[in-house]
């Protein structure tokens, strides 16, 4: 009978978490999100035109799923690159300098230089369920994606646009990836950091030109903050957070299993804090919700801490 009983509370936990579990929104912070541009075109090594012209920094928000003992990154994060100043050619390829994300050039021996510049970029990062080890996780299991971006090139070969966008790479950067919670005065408040070393080539064709091969070396920082019961920081306390806590229940563990006021064990004192924020979201505001998923809740936390 206790087997039962066990059984069909993590049942009902395991199905219900899983209609409400969303991702978390990190804002990406420009401040340590910079990443610099090197390779080469057509064979011949890509060099800047002018101070600071092949590194830029990159804002915006990246997705990803958070469990206890995993982050996802997922599809549809928007994560655009900053205009590092005016660079050759202007779009289209036509002579004259206008703002870009990157500015490179590379000398063609007789047929002199050639000058590109990169602009509208926008970044994702993709991946499957990569574990962690403490705050760690291996940042080489992710790959980069180029959603948006077009390079304008001229050169005595060729004059032009090429699209980047659908290029994407596989992060061989050899560090660990970390992620890290902050929990505030008040044991409501907790803000994970994310920083995710970067070290990805993508290879593309430029007409005329030939290929190039683009590698990306740097890092992007995000952060995101949420209230007291969010283990996944999907920004709303929700049956998906009560289910972790009751997984990790007198067990020790992070924030992302259900320890918000950082004591060591997942215990009552982390439940009352959930139970209070339970159907708010951050910033705190009232969230319609079914009766039915509340009764459910009430139930399935009594049957689960009595097994415990």
């Amino acid at each position: 009978m206790k087997l039962v009983k066990r059984l069909t509370c993590a049942a009902i936990l395991s199905t219900a978490a899983a209609a409400v579990a969303g991702p978390a929104a990190f804002t990406i912070d420009p401040a340590g999100s910079s990443i610099t541009l090197s390779g080469s075109l057509a064979g011949f090594p890509i060099n800047q035109q002018g101070p600071g012209s092949l590194t830029t920094t990159y804002s915006g928000t990246g997705l990803a799923d958070l469990t206890a003992t995993s982050i996802q990154f997922l599809d549809g994060s928007v994560v655009p690159a900053a205009n590092s100043g005016s660079w050759q050619p202007q779009p289209g390829g036509v002579s004259g300098s206008s703002p870009a994300n990157y500015g490179g050039q590379v000398a063609l021996g007789i047929l002199g230089t050639g000058r590109f510049a990169v602009r509208g970029l926008v970044v994702d990062a993709s991946s499957a369920p990569i574990s962690f080890s403490g705050t760690g996780f291996a940042a080489n299991a992710l790959t980069m994606n180029i959603d948006e971006g077009s390079a304008d090139f001229q050169s005595l070969l060729a004059t032009g646009t090429e699209d980047v966008s659908g290029s994407s790479g596989a992060n061989t950067a050899p560090g660990n990836g970390t992620l890290t919670v902050a929990i505030g005065s008040s044991p409501s408040v907790g803000t994970a950091t994310l920083t995710i070393p970067l070290a990805a080539t993508v290879v593309t064709n430029v007409a005329g030109l030939g290929d190039a091969t683009l590698n990306f070396n740097g890092q992007l920082r995000g952060t995101v903050t949420s209230i007291g019961g969010d283990t996944n920081f999907d920004k709303v306390v929700n049956i998906s957070d009560f289910a972790t806590l009751a997984a990790n229940f007198n067990q020790p563990g992070t924030w992302l299993a259900g320890n918000f006021n950082g004591q060591g064990n997942v215990d009552i004192s982390d439940f009352a804090i959930l139970a209070a924020n339970f159907n708010q979201t951050s910033p705190r505001a009232a969230v319609p919700e079914p009766v039915g998923l509340s009764l459910l809740v009430g139930a399935t936390l009594a049957m689960c801490l009595r097994r415990r």
